[in-house]
């Protein structure tokens, strides 16, 4: 991974140990979303999916804000270039709502850090976390309406979120809440004081995950995943056909026999570094 650093031009990558740390790095643009920065981020998603020795991806950005959401002079060029086809709009908005599907649906636990503010695009990153937690004054709205827009690829990660009648206020008014609402309404799981507690916080449910088999936690949220759009049955006979291949692997093996003998099991050793007994 550390030898592709330098290809990315809006993201930061770094590894320490199981975690890996991507950082939206357009500090000037407030981590504005571009075609590029997305481009780039769903290479990093593609290329670290079926790596079971990165255990939680945590997303960042640096400077003042998390994200400010789409590039608005971005949409200010489209208007400008009055020939471009519709389907190039389509297709391009698309793109993301794929990304976000991505980063959803990625094997490994996703972990948003939100500071200063997450807006529009940010807050549909931040409705694919599995665990999000914020500072208590960052700032969410869904500004898109109130400009003349539509927040079309994010709407559903967001209902998925929050439910229908939240989204209607949120959505509907472009209303602004801060830290504490946003973790009231159930948008993100942890609100701190200031970013020094969110960092405590983030390395308490590190540790968590590191007590968690990463094959394990990969098969769970396939299952919660495709309960959402599937039926019951359908989710029992998916369910079964994981529990089946965890009890055959070595990772499942390794976890019973780990609680038989009474000790921690290795990918828990491995986490701390060979220092759990």
């Amino acid at each position: 991974m550390s030898s592709q650093l330098s290809s990315y031009e809006n993201l930061e990558l770094r590894r320490s140990g199981s975690v890996l740390e991507l950082v939206l790095n357009r500090p000037d643009q407030r981590n504005a979303m571009t075609r590029k920065l997305g481009e780039e981020m769903s290479a990093v998603l593609s290329e670290i999916g079926s790596d079971r020795s990165i255990r939680a991806l945590v997303v960042r950005g640096n400077g003042k804000v998390f994200c400010a959401g789409g590039d608005i002079k971005g949409f200010s060029r489209i208007f400008q270039e009055k020939n471009l086809p519709e389907k190039e709009i389509t297709e391009e908005n698309r793109g993301f709502g794929t990304l976000l599907e991505q980063l959803n649906t990625l094997p490994q636990t996703v972990i948003m850090m939100v500071h200063g503010a997450a807006m529009g695009g940010g807050m549909g990153l931040v409705a694919c976390a599995d665990v999000a937690i914020s500072t208590a004054d960052a700032k969410f709205s869904l500004t898109e309406t109130s400009i003349g827009l539509i927040p079309a690829q994010i709407a559903p990660f967001i209902v998925d979120r929050i439910g229908v009648a939240l989204s209607r206020r949120l959505m509907l008014t472009g209303s602004m809440i801060d830290g504490e609402e946003a973790a009231r309404i159930g948008y993100v799981d942890y609100v701190e004081a200031n970013e020094t507690a969110a960092e405590y916080r983030l390395q308490q449910v590190l540790a968590q995950i590191n007590r968690c088999a990463p094959t394990a936690n990969a098969h769970t949220k396939a299952i919660i995943l495709h309960r959402r759009d599937n039926s019951l049955s359908s989710t029992l006979d998916l369910a079964a056909d994981l529990f089946g291949a965890v009890m055959q692997s070595e990772e499942g093996r390794e976890g019973v026999g780990s609680f038989v003998e009474k000790r921690k099991p290795l990918w828990v050793e491995s986490a701390e570094g060979g220092r759990g007994k």
